[in-house]
């Protein structure tokens, strides 16, 4: 239900196709990208998202991404900044109101681009 592309109807997620922002990534930021690509691919699908779908958006702590790619979180923070400059996701923590009236946050939330040729970078709005 998502962009038609190897790298999406593919049952295989990890071997995406290389194109111009991915040749320039490795470490860290390449893993973080393809972790979240596969994720919001598969979440995309699970919504039952039309083709058109240019980008994906999720919620996850950053601690919890960190985990899943075995990196520290600083590590995870520093990759996403780099994503985010070359305008493969947007992200921000997502902020919600306690039960003391404070208001905390209760993760992150990540906008991913989910084919790298293909359409604008994503952008989270305060909606």
């Amino acid at each position: 239900m998502l962009p038609h592309s190897s790298a999406v109807a593919g049952a295989d997620l990890s071997p995406c196709v290389a194109v111009e922002p991915l040749e320039n990534l490795s470490g860290t930021p390449l893993t973080l990208y393809r972790a979240l690509q596969a994720t919001a691919i598969r979440a995309g699908q699970a919504r039952g998202y039309v083709d058109t779908v240019t980008h994906v958006t999720l919620h996850c702590p950053l601690e919890i991404v960190a985990l899943a790619i075995h990196r520290h979180r600083s590590t995870v923070w520093r990759a996403a900044r780099r994503l985010q400059a070359l305008g493969l996701l947007d992200y921000r923590p997502h902020k919600t109101t306690a039960l003391d009236g404070r208001t905390v946050n209760d993760g992150c939330l990540w906008a991913v681009r989910l084919d790298p040729e293909q359409g604008n970078p994503p952008r989270l709005t305060a909606e």
